[in-house]
C-alpha cells in the first residue's frame, strides 16, 4: 500500500468532485467523511445514477459511499459504523 505522502491529493480531489458532479441532480444528502463521500439511505429510485458516478452500495452501513479509485485502502479489521469512521475522520454534510 502507497504512503499517504505519496498519494496524488490534486487528483483525488478530481475524482471526489467528479463524483459529486455526477449527483449534484439528485435529492439526497451528501456527506464527506474522511476522503470518501456518503449517500445515507438505500434511495433505490436513484442506484443507477449513483452506480453510474462510482458509487457503491455498503450493506452494512446501509448507505452508498464512493472511494477515490487513486487513493489507497486497506480494509480495517474491524467494521466501524459510519459515525465511528465520522469520528475517526472528520465529515462535512453538504446540502443538497
Amino acid at each position: 500500500m502507497k504512503n499517504h505522502r505519496d498519494v496524488d491529493w490534486d487528483r483525488i480531489t478530481q475524482e471526489l468532485e467528479t463524483a459529486l458532479e455526477g449527483i449534484l441532480h439528485l435529492e439526497v444528502n451528501v456527506e464527506q467523511v474522511g476522503n470518501w463521500l456518503w449517500v445515507e439511505g438505500s434511495n433505490r429510485q436513484y442506484a443507477a445514477d449513483l452506480r453510474g458516478a462510482g458509487f457503491k452500495y455498503s450493506q452494512s452501513k446501509r448507505s452508498w459511499c464512493f472511494k477515490p479509485p487513486s487513493l489507497p485502502y486497506k480494509a480495517p479489521e474491524h467494521d466501524y459504523t459510519l459515525d465511528e469512521i465520522r469520528a475517526l475522520h472528520g465529515s462535512l454534510r453538504m446540502a443538497s
